[in-house]
C-alpha cells in the first residue's frame, strides 16, 4: 500500500501542471464575454497552485510545513472563490480575513486529526475506522 501512496503526490502535481497548461493554452481562444471563461487563465492558475499546496500538505511531515501548506490552501481557495463570485480587481479586508480564517480552520482540523491518529496508534495498530 505504501508504494501506491508514493504516486499520489506525483499524480497530483502532474494534474496541476496540466490544469495550468490547459488554462494558459486555451485562455486566448475563449470568448471574453462570459464571466467564467474570461477568467480561465486566473482560475487555472489558482487551481494549479491549490493542487500544489495540497501535494505539499500530503507529503509534509513537520507541523511547520503543514501550516505553510494550510496557508497556501487558504489563499488559493479564497482566490478561486473571489475569481468566481466576487470582484477579483478589488480585494477587501474581508477577503484577507477570510483567508486567515480558512487557513487557521484547516490547520486546526489537521492538528486535531493528527492528534487523534497518534492516540489511536498508541492504543493499537488497528485502522481508525
Amino acid at each position: 500500500m505504501k508504494e501506491k501512496n508514493q504516486y499520489i503526490p506525483a499524480v497530483l502535481t502532474l494534474a496541476s501542471v496540466v490544469i495550468f497548461a490547459l488554462g494558459v493554452i486555451l485562455w486566448p481562444l475563449m470568448p471574453k464575454d462570459d464571466t467564467i471563461l474570461s477568467k480561465l487563465y486566473y482560475l487555472s492558475t489558482s487551481c494549479s497552485l491549490y493542487a500544489l499546496s495540497l501535494v505539499i500538505f500530503i507529503i509534509a511531515k513537520s507541523t511547520w510545513l503543514k501550516a505553510i501548506s494550510c496557508l497556501g490552501l487558504g489563499v488559493f481557495s479564497i482566490n478561486l472563490y473571489i475569481e468566481l463570485f466576487l470582484d477579483p480587481q478589488h480585494w477587501t479586508r474581508w477577503s484577507i480575513g477570510l483567508i486567515i480564517f480558512v487557513a487557521l480552520n484547516l490547520f486546526l482540523i489537521v492538528s486535531i486529526t493528527e492528534k487523534l491518529k497518534s492516540k489511536k496508534n498508541e492504543r493499537d495498530d488497528s485502522p481508525i475506522f
